[in-house]
């Protein structure tokens, strides 16, 4: 991918406003564009990248716009001196201290506050995850189904080919599925502790996820937040110029995050449509809820008409910048809200400016957002954006948190300052050094995450819970901890499942970045490297851990005859009377209780998705794998008791003083007997996703028969 390209025309002299949309979550007003100011204002003074420092306050902001509800008599925009607008003027030299400003020399900055459009529908139409999620994936599935039965009953090649496109890609749908299922089980396990929590992440967060994609009004209402504050800030930009002399032009630069980014390309695209759109004259491009009864009241001279929204700001919107963004997600998922990107282009009003630049990027380890290879290809995008940069980069270093350390970035935002908000026209200085977005060290941390870390927990968490079970006194209590091994095991596995999923389609949609001129071949190195070392680590660990429990199995049991005749029935300690194989079969008979409670917690049946596409592998070759996984275990252990135990465990002195205590060697064989299952499961698992995701998978979504867009009878 090329670097932007710099304009060389000189612009006339006008206020540039950037505007910050915030994502999922309860977020008051101003609370994200304080971190942009932040960014910004280091970024005019030359600030290193690590120097990330905040200095504005929420207070200090809505000072100058007041709470989320703007009156009329307080601006819409926040400014302060020290970050001129101009790149070419001098480097201030004060620090940057939060001194408001109103001269319009510097950047103006408007916070979009939504989140109560999400929150407050939620009561009245907002559901429990467990019934929107089955929803959401019965459709999909329905999709799919119709799909394949269409391409069966196809007469033509064409035919066929479309019916194909059209179904669900096995990858969204096994993602999909194991995501919600595990979703279930955290959420029931939560109701026994961090009952806080679970109301942040089912309720505040993926409440807004429901809303927004089921809820069409919230959808329409979001849109026109959006307007109604795009309206208002040029409406105030113009009050603010001084009479006397030609009024400065705005323009904007719009900077989204999150879920923030799918409902401003909504506004966006909607203040691009005609006013027979606006007005609701196209059901596959209509938002609810975006029309009200003030417009009634403002009816236009023709009759019947609603006055609209000015959105002639949209003439005047420079760049568009997403972080994090799922807008390719929601348009595979919820791909009936988005057919009208597959509209004509005489659905738009001609835009007079240049096309809307579209900035995109997004960490490897955020699970929300990817590149944006399926918007691109619509019409309707194609249009009215010019999409030049797309970058999923590795600069962050733990899953999940990466969906939020965009705010704290600041290499990042001096590139998005250069290239979104200076680079428009002007004789923009020199480019600043480009981001590092390859950091070897962030991609190791990354492999350690999602490959050896959470099969790690899983191994402790199992290890320690069976454990507990041989050692508590009372059958009660080992019974408590048989039904939390049990219970870890369930949630393990799917665990184990999902980030190796995650992992390997993040990797696959990367391959065009890495592939092209921006990383050079010392990261593609380190990136090989890591691959190299994970291949290693992931056959070597079950079968170390295979000799471990054999040597130490070797050790315990010689040592245990010398007490007792048998093992099976020597009482356990402490003062036990159950045997070892009394607490066997509690812990057979829990595993069987707890696995009934989860069948009934996880999706039904009919919404389950097959861990391997039929399409790719036969049961044949299914059968085949798991036979020579479980014959070169097998065979390895075979090899181990036969040659490695007798050396390694003569290697342990005979004299009392140097010999590990039984009950040691009996901890050190139970881990090791888990740590081959979990890590064999890892190695299995990752082989099967690999098999399914070869060259060339996952599928690419053809958007145009996926969405159907043809069906509807407009003539895209």
């Amino acid at each position: 991918m090329s670097k932007p390209q710099e304009r060389s025309a000189e612009p006339p002299d006008n206020v540039t406003y950037v505007v910050v949309v915030h994502g999922m979550g309860e977020q008051r007003k101003n609370e994200c564009v304080i971190n942009v100011v932040n960014r910004f204002a280091e970024a005019r003074r030359g600030a290193k990248e690590d120097d990330n420092r905040d200095v504005l306050t929420l207070g200090k902001a809505s000072a100058q716009t007041g709470l989320s509800k703007v009156p009329v008599t307080e601006q819409p925009w926040i400014e302060f001196e020290g970050i001129p607008a101009s790149p070419n003027a001098p480097t201030p030299s004060e620090p940057f201290l939060g001194e408001p400003a109103t001269c319009g020399k510097n950047l103006r900055f408007v916070d979009i506050c939504w989140s109560d459009v999400t929150r407050d529908p939620f009561k009245h139409v907002g559901q429990d995850v467990s019934l929107w999620a089955k929803g959401l994936l019965g459709r999909l599935l329905r999709k799919h189904e119709a799909a394949e039965k269409a391409a069966e009953k196809a007469e033509t090649e064409q035919a066929t080919q479309d019916a194909e496109d059209a179904r669900v890609p096995f990858w969204i749908r096994r993602i999909l599925h194991l995501l919600i299922d595990t979703l279930l089980l955290v959420r029931f396990a939560m109701t026994f502790r961090f009952k806080e929590m679970k109301e942040l992440v089912f309720v505040k967060f993926l409440g807004d996820v429901q809303l927004y994609g089921e809820y069409d009004r919230c959808r329409g209402q979001a849109v026109r937040r959006f307007h109604e504050m795009m309206a208002k800030v040029e409406a105030a930009h113009y009050a603010r110029e001084p009479a006397q002399r030609k009024p400065r032009p705005p323009r904007y630069v719009i900077i989204a995050h999150s879920l923030g980014s799918i409902m401003s390309l909504d506004a966006l695209l909607y203040a691009s449509a005609t006013s027979d759109v606006q007005r609701g004259g196209d059901l596959d491009w209509h938002f609810p809820g975006y029309l009200r009864d003030d417009d009634k009241k403002r009816e236009s001279r023709k009759e019947g008409r609603f006055a609209l929204l000015d959105t002639s700001w949209i003439q005047r919107v420079q760049s568009f910048v997403t972080l994090g963004s799922p807008i390719d997600k929601y348009l595979t998922i919820w791909w009936l809200n988005y057919r009208y990107l597959l509209k004509s282009d005489d659905r738009l009003r001609p835009r007079k400016q240049p096309k809307i630049r579209h900035f995109n990027y997004c960490d490897e380890l955020d699970p929300v957002g990817h590149n944006l290879d399926v918007v691109q290809e619509t019409p309707v995008y194609e249009a009215v954006f010019e999409k030049l940069e797309d970058v999923v980069f590795n600069r962050y270093s733990v899953p999940g948190v990466a969906h939020n350390t965009y705010w704290t970035d600041q290499s990042l935002f001096r590139w998005i300052l250069h290239w979104a908000v200076d680079s428009d026209g002007r004789n923009a200085p020199k480019p600043p050094k480009e981001p590092r977005w390859f950091r070897p060290w962030a991609y190791w941390k990354m492999l350690f995450w999602l490959y050896s870390l959470i099969p790690l927990i899983v191994l402790l968490g199992t290890y320690g819970s069976l454990s507990l079970v041989f050692q508590l006194d009372g059958w009660r209590t080992a019974a408590l901890a048989a039904a939390v091994f049990s219970f870890l095991v369930y949630v393990g596995s799917r665990l184990i499942d999902l980030s190796i999923w995650w992992r390997q389609i993040q990797r696959k949609k990367s391959i065009p970045f890495w592939k092209s001129c921006r990383p050079d071949k010392q990261q593609r190195k380190s990136r090989n490297r890591g691959g190299v070392v994970f291949w290693g680590l992931a056959f070597t660990a079950p079968l170390a851990c295979a000799v471990l429990t054999c040597v130490a199995w070797h050790k315990f049991t010689g040592r245990f005859s010398e007490i007792h005749e048998s093992l099976w029935s020597a009482p356990l300690p402490p003062c036990s009377s159950e045997s070892c194989a009394v607490r066997l079969l509690v812990v057979l008979t829990v595993f069987v209780v707890v696995g009934l409670v989860v069948a009934r917690r996880r999706l039904p049946i009919a919404y389950r998705v097959p861990a391997h596409d039929p399409r790719y592998r036969t049961k044949v070759e299914t059968a085949a794998m798991l036979v020579s996984g479980v014959a070169a275990l097998v065979f390895a252990l075979l090899l181990a008791s036969r040659f490695a135990c007798p050396s390694l465990a003569a290697s342990i002195a005979a004299e009392p003083t140097y010999r590990l205590p039984t009950a040691w060697l009996g901890q050190l064989t139970l881990l090791g007997i888990v740590a081959t299952a979990v890590y064999g499961y890892r190695l299995y698992r990752f082989l099967a996703v690999k098999h399914t995701l070869h060259p060339g998978r996952p599928e690419k979504v053809d958007y145009r028969a996926y969405a159907g867009g043809t069906s509807s009878g407009d003539g895209a």
